[in-house]
């Protein structure tokens, strides 16, 4: 019966197949396999829920995923009441650090759905006159600045940029107080090592920007902070449950980002490219 339920549990937890089914329970440090179902239903609510959001922005001749399965908001927060109640009668804690994200905050206090997408050719109409590289570089700095504009109230601005040079790309974060203002009031940066890929180094330098910039910074309560990115892929991640942060620097950012706003923080993150 132990092997049983330790292979039934592997499967739901998703615990690689070369673990020894006798100790599959005890390495993984998972908890009753009830909740592990319970957690995976949960990913299925979140899969519809994106689903949604998804197609309300696309054009309307487009049908609805998954017609007739979509859930209402109204039974998506009985769902999430019932699961609160039902870990804390299983002796599962909102206090818990393993377990404080997958209640009620599993659903991100950021929205990056409404993040606007900067790109010339995209939302504005491109200006064909423009043939020099200088003058296109200057044009696109203006639509950025405009489209970040109307966030210059934010208490802290944090701007990335990641480098896919081979075989050292690199993830930098400053730290700023104003778009208005060109002065840095701290920066970071780390190499990636061969990590060719934007959304890595981009989360990679995100998750050193919290660390280091952002939660030593977190007895300023009830403060404002910007994410500008020019990594849609990472604009996705953030948007998800913690249920979907499959990748290790994925779960530590949405933690982190967690941290904050439990302190008081509103955290919005922004798309400009």
């Amino acid at each position: 019966m132990q092997k049983t339920h330790a292979t039934v549990a592997r499967i739901v937890s998703g615990v690689a197949s070369t673990v020894d089914p006798e100790s599959a329970l005890p390495e993984a440090n998972m908890p009753p396999l009830h909740v592990l179902c319970l957690r995976a239903r949960l990913s299925i609510f979140e899969n519809i829920r994106a689903c949604q959001m998804d197609w309300m922005r696309r054009p309307p001749p487009e049908p609805p995923p998954r017609a007739g399965f979509r859930i209402l908001p109204l039974y998506r927060d009985e769902l999430y009441a019932f699961v609160d109640a039902y870990t804390k009668d299983c002796g599962i804690t909102q206090s818990s650090p393993r377990e404080e994200r997958f209640f009620r905050s599993s659903i991100p206090p950021w929205s990056a759905v409404s993040a606007h997408k900067v790109s010339i050719g995209a939302e504005l109409p491109i200006d064909h006159s423009i043939t020099d590289v200088v003058e296109l570089m200057r044009e696109k700095r203006r639509v950025s600045e405009e489209a970040l504009a109307p966030h210059s109230h934010r208490s802290w601005i944090i701007a990335t940029d990641g480098g896919v040079d081979v075989p050292k790309s690199a993830g930098v974060r400053i730290l700023l107080s104003s778009l208005n203002s060109s002065t840095i009031i701290d920066k970071a940066s780390v190499n990636c090592n061969t990590r060719p890929c934007s959304y890595r180094t981009e989360s990679r330098a995100l998750l050193l920007a919290l660390e280091r910039l952002s939660i030593p910074r977190i007895r300023h309560r009830h403060n404002t902070l910007l994410v500008v990115t020019d990594s849609q892929s990472l604009l996705a991640a953030l948007n998800k449950g913690p249920l979907h942060q499959t990748d290790w620097t994925e779960d530590q950012i949405w933690q982190r980002l967690l941290t904050l706003t439990c302190a008081g923080w509103s955290v919005r993150p922004q798309f400009c490219n």
